[in-house]
C-alpha cells in the first residue's frame, strides 16, 4: 500500500468518525415526517438511540427527538427533550481542569474548540 493510498484510508477515517446517524436512518425518519406519521417517528428515533447516534450526538439525538415531538404537537415532552438538549450542551461547554492545564502548559489543540457565543 502506498502513502498516499494509506493517507486517503485515515482521511476515510476520520470523516467517518464525525458522520452523524447514516443517510438511511435520517431518509427513513424524514419520509415518515413527511407522511405525517409521528408514533412511527418517534419509535424509530427511540430504537436508534445506541445505535445510530453515538455518545458524542446525544445533543443531535435530543434535538431530533424535540423536533419530532413539537411536530407532533406534544410540546410539553418537546420542552423536556430541549432541556435534556441544552443540559447536555453545557456539559459539553464545561471546561475541565485539566484539558485547560494541557491548554496552558502543551498548546490550544489540547482543548476542544467550543466556538464563540454567536457561533454556538
Amino acid at each position: 500500500m502506498s502513502v498516499r493510498e494509506i493517507r486517503a484510508a485515515a482521511a476515510a477515517l476520520v470523516i467517518l468518525g464525525c458522520a452523524g446517524p447514516s443517510h438511511q436512518h435520517k431518509a427513513s425518519l424524514n419520509n415518515l415526517l413527511a407522511s405525517r406519521d409521528w408514533a412511527a417517528a418517534t419509535r424509530q428515533l427511540q430504537e436508534a438511540k445506541d445505535t445510530e447516534y453515538a455518545s458524542r450526538d446525544a445533543v443531535l439525538y435530543w434535538l431530533d427527538v424535540a423536533a419530532v415531538l413539537h411536530d407532533a404537537g406534544n410540546f410539553k415532552e418537546s420542552d423536556k427533550a430541549l432541556d435534556e438538549a441544552e443540559q447536555r450542551l453545557e456539559a459539553l461547554y464545561t471546561q475541565s481542569i485539566s484539558k485547560g492545564a494541557g491548554m496552558f502548559f502543551l498548546n490550544d489543540t489540547t482543548d476542544d474548540y467550543r466556538g464563540e457565543p454567536h457561533e454556538r
